[in-house]
């Protein structure tokens, strides 16, 4: 197995959880505790992958992501794991899927293991698509 901690990203994840450190008195060792906690408890004792726990790091301290992994690999839980982390209940997450069935796998898997009901989920859906389908996006190509 490689050793991936001297690629750049990793590098940012390093100076992000330094950075928070100093400020905020952020403890990285007790947010991965909690993130792996959370994920077994919402689902059914599942161990989250050491990627899944550093994007969900990397997201909770604000950095961008980009994920490129396989089918079935466990993408999807990236976008629940910092909402599991968000006591206040107030955050958001917008998912852009460029499929209708990996859409609705994903409100299936949302709708389940967050209690959303699936309706509202994918009421959202469709009316971000209207709203795209009647705007005049074709201009906004050539920005």
């Amino acid at each position: 197995m490689s050793n991936y901690s001297s690629h750049p990203s990793y590098n940012l994840l390093r100076v992000a959880r330094e950075e928070a450190a100093k400020s905020c008195k952020y403890k990285s060792e007790e947010t991965r505790v909690a993130i792996i906690s959370k994920f077994k408890n919402m689902f059914n004792g599942k161990q989250p992958y050491n990627w899944q726990i550093n994007t969900c790091e990397a997201l909770l301290l604000g950095l961008d992501c980009i994920v490129i992994a396989g089918i079935g690999a466990g993408k999807s839980f990236l976008f629940m794991m910092p909402l599991l982390m968000d006591s206040t209940c107030q955050k958001m997450v917008i998912v852009i899927s460029p499929l209708n069935m990996l859409e609705y796998d994903q409100v299936h898997i949302i709708s389940i293991y967050l209690s959303i009901p699936s309706s509202a989920i994918l009421y959202l859906g469709r009316a971000l698509q209207e709203t795209w389908a009647l705007g005049n996006h074709s201009q906004r190509r050539g920005l």
